[in-house]
């Protein structure tokens, strides 16, 4: 199914993600590409003004090499890349006017959609012990907030901890789902 995803689906659905620092701002590019690339459909980083304003340190990996055009051509079948007299053209269209061919087209597309919301789900859990009365929701620069709130909150004798959304599409509703079962309030 994987390579069936990564060669014939091209619809561009967005895969978000959500930094709550300088140094995830970074590891997301990477990420953000690898998941484009893999399922051939936009990535996202979904950031906010606070974090654009922050300075912090910042490890960057290693710089990947660039493909060559033949590494493109055999990795990347599906690319634009201009017509050459070794290839068929490769024409890119969201639009198919057969309504049979539009039917099997949205069949592929939601099951890439089903795999991504499979695979691709990430977030963090802080101090959500399994006696955590109350679960704060919240992502970017708020998460880094809830987290100073959940240390004074717990301070206070108020057991309370964080769920942090990573990928907000696919949003971690089932994780959410689950531990609010054994939460006294979200």
């Amino acid at each position: 199914q994987d390579d069936y995803i990564e060669k014939y689906l091209t619809e561009k659905e967005l895969n978000l993600k959500a930094p709550n620092s300088v140094q995830e701002m970074a590891d997301f590019m990477d990420l953000a590409f690898t998941l484009a690339f893999r399922y051939r459909n936009p990535a996202m980083i979904l950031s906010d003004g606070v974090i654009g304003q922050m300075m912090e340190k910042v490890v960057l990996p290693p710089q990947k090499p660039r493909r060559t055009e033949e590494e493109i051509k055999q990795e990347c079948p599906w690319a634009s890349t201009g017509r050459t007299p070794d290839r068929a053209p490769n024409i890119i269209t969201s639009l198919e006017l057969k309504p049979e061919v539009m039917e099997l087209r949205n069949q592929h597309l939601q099951k890439k959609y089903a795999t991504i919301k499979e695979k691709e789900v990430r977030y963090e859990t802080i101090q959500l012990d399994d006696d955590t009365d109350i679960m704060i929701v919240a992502f970017g620069s708020a998460a880094r907030i809830a987290e100073k709130a959940i240390e004074i909150a717990r301070e206070q004798g108020i057991k309370a901890g964080l769920f942090r959304p990573i990928t907000l599409w696919p949003f971690p509703e089932k994780e959410i789902h689950e531990l609010a079962k054994t939460k006294k309030g979200i």
